[in-house]
């Protein structure tokens, strides 16, 4: 075995599961803290691609003040989504919730296919370009999203523990009763877990759609993924998602490189599978609401 190629298909596993963990993360925040599964949340990462691209290529801003203005973009977008849609189902049941995110992603779709078309889009930074390190040769692009993925999330842990909004946001997740008894303002804590969760996909769409084609439904795949990745972890448990998110690139990007490319994602499911039929509740299951 050449340790060349092991590395390079190590690497690409973890762009791969750096993609997966900034849209699982989201939606493991969202679940753990609304108790709402928001199949709109795959085209979040849709359209922060979109809006990078318009950025980059239209407007012709740096690649580096394009990516918090996606970022905020997308937090603005999170945050209308759950002040105009979400707020007002909130207290509707699982059903609806559900039936109404998945009815708002397709709307998001099919508008972005009105506007765009169908055509494949390529965006191009100072970053997509071929670097060497030693036997491996890849993209600058890759490297950058693993400081960027590691800073993220050290951010958001500590944004989560040290700061008054964040501990509501863990208080509300576990005793929501008592939190509106005490009177935190619930309202502000569901809005900013929502907009955050969206920040989140579009900070994953700004450093990873850059290595991939952009198209409509561009968010379908990862999205699904996500799905399997936060049950793999335990719902509600952000280092469960982060986790089993790495584990899936990995596992996929390596035996796809090896053995089967065009069955790459069979190996991920399966995986799933065979995570399940040991431990139903997921890795880290827990019985509260959002954990780190």
């Amino acid at each position: 075995m050449d340790p060349s190629i092991f590395f390079q298909h190590l690497l690409n596993g973890v762009t791969l599961g750096s993609l997966y963990a900034f849209i699982a993360v989201g939606l493991t925040i969202i679940y753990g803290i609304t108790r709402i599964i928001n199949f709109a949340h795959g085209r979040f990462y849709m359209l922060g691609a979109y809006i990078t691209y318009i950025f980059l290529q239209i407007i012709g801003l740096h690649y580096f003040i394009a990516l918090p203005l996606t970022i905020l973009t997308l937090f603005i977008i999170g945050y209308l989504f759950d002040v105009i849609v979400l707020r007002k189902i909130r207290e509707r049941g699982y059903v609806v919730t559900t039936v109404i995110t998945l009815c708002v992603g397709l709307i998001i779709g099919n508008l972005v296919k009105a506007i765009w078309g169908r055509i494949d889009l390529m965006m191009h930074t100072f970053l997509t370009k071929s670097v060497t390190i030693g036997p491996i040769t890849t993209y600058a692009q890759r490297l950058f999203s693993i400081p960027v993925i590691l800073v993220t999330f050290w951010i958001l842990h500590y944004f989560l523990f040290n700061t008054k909004t964040g501990n509501a946001m863990r208080a509300y997740s576990q005793n929501q009763e008592l939190c509106i008894a005490v009177g935190v303002d619930t309202n502000r804590i569901l809005t900013f877990s929502i907009a955050l969760s969206a920040s989140l996909a579009g900070l994953g769409a700004a450093v990873i759609a850059p290595l991939f084609r952009i198209f409509p439904d561009v968010g379908g795949l990862p999205i699904n993924k996500a799905y399997v990745i936060i049950c793999m972890g335990g719902f509600g448990n952000v280092k469960g998602a982060l986790l089993c998110a790495f584990i899936i690139g990995i596992t996929e990007s390596v035996l796809a490189g090896y053995f089967f490319p065009s069955y790459r994602d069979l190996f991920g499911f399966a995986l799933a599978i065979i995570v399940f039929l040991i431990r139903p509740q997921g890795i880290f299951g827990t019985k509260v609401g959002f954990e780190w």
